[in-house]
């Protein structure tokens, strides 16, 4: 089972934050996920794409890490996009319609 240590987060130095993210977003490591992504936000990151290549398992603990994320996003008037979405992770996305909200990127 994958835990928080597989999560990468990079700052380029345009400004780009890249939040990898593992292949299971739950309850077990949804919590420590937020908090190590929003403490990455800062006045440095002009925009923050959530890569979700890796990612196949997804519960209502990750979309509610997702949607925190966002809102942050939006206090620092950051844009993001969650990129590579696929399976059962996008499924969910799109059933709660969060698609509607953050621009999403299908996996090629």
């Amino acid at each position: 089972m994958d835990n928080i240590m597989s999560l990468e987060i990079n700052l380029d130095n345009n400004g780009l934050l890249t939040i990898q993210l593992p292949s299971t977003l739950d309850a077990v490591n949804a919590s420590n996920m937020i908090e190590t992504s929003i403490s990455a936000v800062s006045g440095n990151v002009e925009s923050i794409q959530i890569e979700m290549s890796a990612t196949t398992f997804m519960d209502s603990a990750g979309v509610g890490c997702i949607v925190k994320l966002y809102r942050k996003s939006k206090e620092y008037n950051i844009d993001m996009k969650l990129i590579g979405a696929h399976g059962q992770p996008l499924s969910l996305i799109q059933s709660l319609q969060i698609d509607r909200v953050i621009e999403v990127q299908l996996a090629d």
